[in-house]
């Protein structure tokens, strides 16, 4: 009672007070879009134009902290799962916190000029960041199962950090890259970015930290057995989220990576263009969340994720379409279509993993679940990229093959087609279209 009643997210309270909490709870994700984007906009340019690092050793310090995610989310679920009650949620969330900031910064500013040292103190320090971040971001998205008493509450949290996610992406898109002109490049002014971005993430996450230690949330939260559904159907829920997710991630990270090159592979300017469709991207993923959020309250969080399976599929369409009559009104309408579809994939996996969290006989599993599911995201993000390379030969403008840009954009367009209908038929086929009690 005492972490409802300080919190204000339920729907005891007053739309206002309800307003403010979700405020409190959503901020923390604008640091999850920050550290996602900035590394992966800014890390490698950074590593091989200011510090003059080897490109294979530059990939090898921005892939190695992806590869530890994986091990480190499901493993760090687990521990967090296992910590006695009186460390609740907001001892690791502190923890993660103070080091991921820290660590950021000391990613873009080096404690030493060259060498080996150089290369290993930034690895180190993204490394550092990484977990610091999976030691925040694994019980602070728990939180929105274990801090809703019903279906509609949980959604309405994974709203609000599905949003600050989006913001945090858009914020740092445009910022960081602006603030380092500004700044007249160079590795001074990535120092100062970097510092500047550390103290932003370190006070969007202190803010739900903060609030949840005050509030004393033990992270134990037990509910009525006869609330829970039959163990196979949860099990079989989880395996058609993970599945569904990690595929849908995939079709994400081939759109995302794939856009310079489908740009420049159609005569269009590569930087200009892709800021502009992200831009566009994000913007109505923003403004489309809260409609996604209404229809998972009326129709089921699985739906929600099953609509993303769609849109993602109409945009490989429309991808498909650009491929063979390029034209400005395709390219807007698969801008929409894709907005619309990255804010149901993010509202819709979150909303029903709070849902399936809460229906577990087992509190404990909460965070390793969690785990799980944020760790099958980051491998198909990274996967995504990989299969675009894959197909970059295609782009080659050496190859004695006409239009190879339309083969590009027309190979990408398929595959994201093919994983989406893919995702689409496990899903069904599993069977986790029922929606857990909204009222319970």
């Amino acid at each position: 009672m005492r972490a409802e009643r300080n919190l204000d997210l339920t729907d005891n309270c007053s739309i206002k007070r309800c307003r403010t909490g979700k405020v409190r709870y959503g901020v923390g994700s604008l640091a999850t879009g920050m550290f996602s984007t900035i590394p992966g906009v800014l890390l490698l340019f950074f590593l091989t134009q200011t510090l003059g690092i080897e490109p294979a050793l530059a990939g090898a310090v921005v892939m190695l902290p992806k590869l530890w995610d994986v091990a480190s989310d499901p493993l760090a679920g687990w521990l967090l799962g296992r910590l006695p009650p009186a460390y609740g949620r907001h001892i690791p969330m502190a923890v993660g916190t103070v080091v991921m900031p820290l660590a950021f910064a000391a990613m873009f500013n080096p404690v030493f000029d060259h060498g080996i040292a150089q290369i290993g103190s930034v690895a180190t320090a993204y490394v550092l960041a990484a977990t610091g971040y999976t030691l925040f971001a694994v019980p602070y998205v728990t939180l929105a199962a274990e801090l809703a008493d019903n279906s509609v509450s949980r959604v309405r949290l994974v709203e609000a950090r599905t949003i600050g996610v989006m913001a945090g992406v858009l914020i740092a898109a445009g910022a960081a890259p602006a603030a380092v002109s500004m700044l007249g490049g160079g590795r001074a002014a990535y120092g100062t970015m970097a510092l500047a971005s550390a103290a932003i993430m370190f006070a969007a996450m202190a803010i739900p930290t903060a609030t949840v230690w005050r509030a004393g949330v033990a992270g134990r939260r037990r509910t009525d057995v006869a609330r829970h559904r039959s163990a196979s159907w949860l099990n079989k829920s989880f395996l058609a989220l993970c599945l569904t997710n990690g595929l849908l991630m995939i079709v994400v990270g081939i759109y995302f990576a794939g856009l310079p090159y489908i740009a420049q592979a159609s005569g269009i300017d590569p930087e200009r263009a892709t800021g502009l469709v992200l831009a566009g991207v994000l913007i109505i993923a923003i403004l489309a969340t809260p409609v996604w959020r209404r229809i998972a309250e009326r129709r089921g969080t699985p739906f929600v994720l099953a609509s993303a399976n769609v849109l993602l599929g109409l945009a490989a369409c429309s991808l498909l379409g650009f491929a063979l009559f390029p034209g400005l009104a395709l390219a807007l309408g698969g801008t929409f279509v894709l907005g619309l579809a990255f804010s149901a994939v993010q509202l819709g996996p979150y909303g029903m993993l709070a849902d399936l969290i809460s229906e577990q006989a087992n509190a404990d599993s909460a965070t390793v679940l969690t785990g799980i599911l944020t760790a099958i995201e980051k491998v198909g993000l990274a996967f995504g990229p990989f299969l675009v390379a894959l197909a970059l030969p295609l782009a080659s403008p050496s190859r004695e093959v006409a239009n190879t840009g339309f083969l590009f954009v027309l190979v990408l367009g398929l595959a994201a087609l093919a994983i989406s209908c893919l995702a689409l038929l496990l899903f069904l086929a599993l069977g986790p279209m029922r929606s857990g009690p909204r009222n319970a």
